[in-house]
This record gives C-alpha cells, sequence and structure tokens, in this order.
C-alpha cells in the first residue's frame, strides 16, 4: 500500500504539545520547524502493529514541519533486492524503487549505536523505537505496552551531542487485529496429529526454523543477534474492515539533555525513566481521548470523508 492508501483508510491524526502553555494542541504545532531546530532532536515512542506508523511519522512530519526523521530500521530491510523492504506499508513498491534500496531513500539507516551517534553528530533528527521489531507483532495483553530495554542507551548518545529528546505516543493499529492463538497454542497444534489437516500456511506462524535471517548476513558481528531476533508470531485475524481503526499520533514535552553528563549512568537512568513514562502518558492520553471520537471507525469516517472531501473529524484535545 501507498502511503497516500494509508492515509486515506486510517485518516491518521496527530498531535502535539504547545511549548508555551504546556497543552495539548491538534497538529504538529508544538514541535519546531526545521530552520528553528538548532540541536539534533532525538523522537523516540512506541512501535506500533505492523510497522504502520513509520511511513505516516515520517512522511507528516516532513509536510508539516520540514522536518526529516532519520529512521533506525532492522538491518535485514536492508538487503540488496529490497524484497523486504518493498512489504512494508506505506513505502514505495515498484520494481525500480527496490532496486535501489527503498529505506535509504527515505533516510533511514541500519539500527546501531554508531549509526545513531553518527547521525546525530552530523545534526540529523532521529526516529527510534526502542521496543524495536517486538513492539509490532500482535499479541495477548496490552497491545501497547513498551517492550523498550533496560539500558539507557540512547539517553547517553543524546547527551553527547545535547539533542532534544522527544516522546511520542500511537495508537489504533493494534485493533487491526485480533490474536487467534499464542505462540505457544500454535505451536502445539503444529506438533499434534491434526498438523496434517492444516493449510502449509500454519508454518508461519509461531516457533519457525527461519524466524531470524540475522544468520544468514554479514552483518551479525555488528549487531547484537539477540536483540535483533525476529519475534515468534501468534496466530492473528484481521478485523473486519468497517470497523477499521483510525491512528493517533501524541508528542509530548521534550526533554534537554545538554544538562546531562554522558558518563553519568544514574543520571541517565532517570532521564531515560523520564521518557518512557512520557511516552506511556502519551498512550494513555491518546487511549482515553479516542473513545470520544465518532469517527473512530472506518465505517462513519468514511462516509463522512467521501460526503464532504476532507479528512473526518476527531476529539478535542
Amino acid at each position: 500500500a501507498s502511503l497516500d492508501d494509508l492515509r486515506g483508510v486510517l485518516s491518521p491524526v496527530y498531535f502535539s504539545t504547545d511549548p508555551d502553555t504546556r497543552r495539548v494542541v491538534r497538529g504538529l504545532g508544538g514541535l519546531p520547524r526545521q530552520e528553528d531546530v538548532t540541536k539534533p532532536l532525538l523522537f523516540v515512542g512506541n512501535h506500533q502493529a505492523l510497522a504502520l506508523d513509520i511511513g505516516l511519522l515520517v512522511g507528516e512530519m516532513r509536510m508539516q514541519r520540514g522536518v526529516l526523521m532519520r529512521g533506525l530500521a532492522h538491518p535485514v530491510l536492508f538487503g540488496q533486492d529490497g524484497s523486504v523492504a518493498r512489504s512494508i506499508p506505506g513505502m514505495p513498491s515498484s520494481e525500480e524503487e527496490t532496486t535501489d534500496n527503498i529505506f535509504r531513500k527515505f533516510g533511514a539507516v541500519p539500527v546501531s549505536s554508531r549509526n545513531a551517534f553518527k547521525l546525530l553528530v552530523s545534526g540529523d533528527n532521529v526516529l527510534l523505537f526502542p521496543g524495536g521489531l517486538k513492539e509490532t507483532m500482535p499479541r495477548f495483553g496490552d497491545p501497547y505496552a513498551l517492550l523498550w530495554p533496560d539500558k539507557s542507551e540512547f539517553v547517553r548518545l543524546a547527551a553527547k551531542v545535547n539533542a532534544t529528546i522527544v516522546p511520542f505516543g500511537g495508537v489504533g493499529a493494534a485493533e487491526l487485529l485480533s490474536v487467534v492463538a499464542d505462540v505457544d497454542q500454535v505451536d502445539a497444534v503444529k506438533d499434534s496429529p491434526i498438523r496434517t489437516f492444516l493449510p502449509d500456511w500454519i508454518e508461519a506462524f509461531g516457533t519457525r526454523p527461519d524466524a531470524n535471517p540475522l544468520d544468514q548476513v554479514e552483518w551479525k558481528s555488528v549487531n547484537d543477534p539477540e536483540r535483533l531476533k525476529f519475534p515468534k508470531v501468534p496466530l492473528i485475524a484481521p478485523a473486519p474492515p468497517p470497523a477499521w481503526p483510525r491512528m493517533y499520533f501524541y508528542f509530548g514535552e521534550p526533554i534537554d539533555t545538554s544538562d546531562l553528563d554522558p558518563e553519568d549512568e544514574e543520571g541517565a537512568a532517570h532521564v531515560y525513566a523520564e521518557a518512557k513514562q512520557r511516552v506511556e502518558n502519551c498512550i494513555s492520553y491518546l487511549r482515553r481521548k479516542k473513545s470520544s471520537d465518532p469517527y473512530a471507525t472506518l465505517a462513519p469516517r468514511l462516509v463522512y470523508e467521501r460526503l464532504n472531501g476532507r479528512q473526518a473529524p476527531t476529539f478535542e484535545p
């Protein structure tokens, strides 16, 4: 699907925090324009199901504020043939575009501390999902629970270049899918006698012998293979189209790291906890407020937008 297709179906809405009043405002007006950015911005937030958020975030930030988010993406997306990259929603998918890696065209680089530091040092604005690929997998329980690592690595990187950390939260994509059976349940079925009667696509779910492409690539030694492993996939089912959700994004108050000593582990841990809490607050705010959006599902939203020729309204911040 193209980025325009995603916008048309998911009708994303964006909110930010006014720096003067500290109030939530519709749109990205609370964030600086590119010409006003004096030090690099490090955007950190939760990663949504199927990675539907990447194109919507990068595209809207560029369109509204002129800010290019340089994404830190899973290294396997940078294969020579672009076969994985062209399956990412919101990214172009023509044969011509996949010859040259699509993610590089969008300014993304393989995720690693070294690459993040190089981007920030050069003054680029960076988009980071600390929870990584694991957060994009549908799961039982809270689909928006953060799966961040214990280490405050990105905070220390930000402090080294006096970058501003911009926490954000997003919701909506998880409601596109429901988990039918978790990984253990799927594995139990695959190991049972009834496997003979099931279609071959069941092998794509649960534990897969080929689940970690990192074992076949040269840059394995550069990154932490365990941290980058592809998570196991539960058996999932899509929501009926009339109930397809809207996507929401909210950028919270930024965190200035100019006074933080990168070698101060305790201080970095405190800022890390604060950044994580602000992301959770953004998620909680959106989950609470979206219940009052009369166009939260596709059916009424599509009718409104087709009749009026503009995006359907949403809740008041």
